[in-house]
């Protein structure tokens, strides 16, 4: 048996409405006592005084399966080193390789990984996508069944290849499939290179791709400066509304370049919020590492919603429990309470002058808080994050750097 005694902490944990200093007692990797002042002897006690506690942050959005997808970072990479203790990979792995990826991740990390799998065979291996043609129903019913435990949705990407595509309607097969084993289906929004489309075009798709999501279903990058959001000339695409009140989810998550402040803004004063984010992070290149922490941040993704007005509850709650509902897997994710599997990340909250950018876009936006994380518990060990990221400061010369980057292309 091994045991914790996490002292002090404020504990903020959104699916209860929780918000107070006190203690909590893990034993077994499970959550056994929340009370002030527990007073125990535990293998390990950690005095977390001017931390906040939350339930493990989760990210929707990653590419965690670096042995096959030359994409991809490992899952610790993208989980335990960054404050986050659960990642869901988004479309790396495809039907045809989905077994050999799993295989390659299983009993190596701490960091848990849950996966939509690609309607495309073999997912992300080839970036546009390729093969949609070789669709085989039954195998990829078989992928899901077999691997439920690991599967959580479907992932596709509305790019011009696969908005172009005629055999099938890629779109409407793949919700079709999703809703069939009552899984959700993660769609990519904004179609950054076009050669044979125009934007308009591309919106009248969003719209369509729109009529076939139901309740649970993503949309990804939703906020994107490229053709396909769910904004076009001001106004919400065709669609959207309904999708919403259908329960459809928006997916703020960044990347590199999948991120606008402007058209942030304009959604958020419409009335339309993200409900979760992930990263979209990705093994960067040796002379981009310098935006590694704040682009594949979920911390810092937090923090830049808060200058947009989102509270320290309601972010967490995006990071959590929204994620943890998102795929299925409430009962044992995104809450901290006696009797749940103690995943916790403990992070500080600096109130101070902060500069945020969002990428490509080249917008920069001043904040007042910034949230760094400092540790993981997870798997009934404390992890220590990595200083990249504990340590992170947002500052004009990384913004600069981009520009710079930007121009040169």
């Amino acid at each position: 048996m091994s045991s914790i005694l996490i002292k002090n902490c404020r504990l903020i944990n959104p699916k209860t409405k929780y918000d107070a200093i006190t203690d909590i007692y893990i034993e077994n990797e499970f959550i056994i006592k929340i009370d002030t002042k527990i007073e125990i002897n535990a293998d390990e006690t950690f005095d977390a005084s001017g931390l906040i506690a939350t339930p493990g942050l989760m990210d929707i959005h990653a590419h965690v399966v670096p042995e096959l997808i030359p994409i991809c970072v490992t899952p610790d990479e993208a989980g335990v080193t960054t404050g986050v203790t659960t990642v869901c990979d988004a479309g790396s792995l495809g039907w045809e390789n989905f077994k050999d990826g799993r295989r390659s991740l299983e009993g190596k990390y701490i960091t848990d990984v849950f996966h939509f799998v690609h309607f495309a065979p073999e997912g992300e291996k080839s970036l546009p996508e390729i093969d949609y043609e070789r669709i085989d129903y039954e195998k990829l019913d078989l992928v899901i069944e077999n691997n439920k435990n690991s599967i959580v949705g479907i992932k596709v990407r509305a790019v011009e290849n696969a908005l172009l595509f005629k055999p099938y309607n890629i779109f409407k097969v793949a919700a079709e499939v999703a809703h069939k084993h009552k899984i959700p289906l993660m769609i990519h929004l904004g179609a950054h290179v076009l050669k044979e489309m125009t934007a308009q075009e591309v919106y009248e798709k969003t719209s369509e791709i729109l009529s076939y999501l139901e309740r649970g279903d993503i949309l990804t990058h939703a906020f994107t400066p490229h053709p396909g959001g769910i904004i076009n000339n001001e106004k919400p695409v065709s669609g959207l509304e309904d999708a919403l009140l259908r329960g459809v989810l928006l997916d703020l998550c960044p990347g590199k370049g999948h991120l606008d402040f402007v058209e942030l803004k304009k959604a958020v004063d419409l009335g339309f919020k993200p409900d979760l984010f992930g990263t979209d992070i990705i093994s960067l290149r040796k002379e981009e590492q310098f935006l590694t922490p704040h682009f594949y941040s979920i911390s810092i993704i937090a923090s830049k919603l808060m200058t947009f007005g989102f509270t320290l509850m309601e972010v967490i709650q995006m990071a959590t429990e929204n994620v943890a509902g998102a795929i299925n897997r409430s009962t044992k994710y995104g809450s901290v309470e006696v009797g749940k599997l103690a995943d916790i990340t403990l992070l500080k909250l600096y109130n101070e002058q902060c500069i945020f950018h969002d990428g490509a876009s080249g917008n920069m936006i001043n904040g007042e808080v910034l949230l760094s994380p400092k540790f993981t518990i997870k798997k009934g060990g404390i992890s220590k994050v990595n200083t990249t990221y504990s340590n992170h400061r947002v500052d004009p010369k990384s913004f600069e750097m981009l520009m710079s980057q930007r121009k040169g292309r």
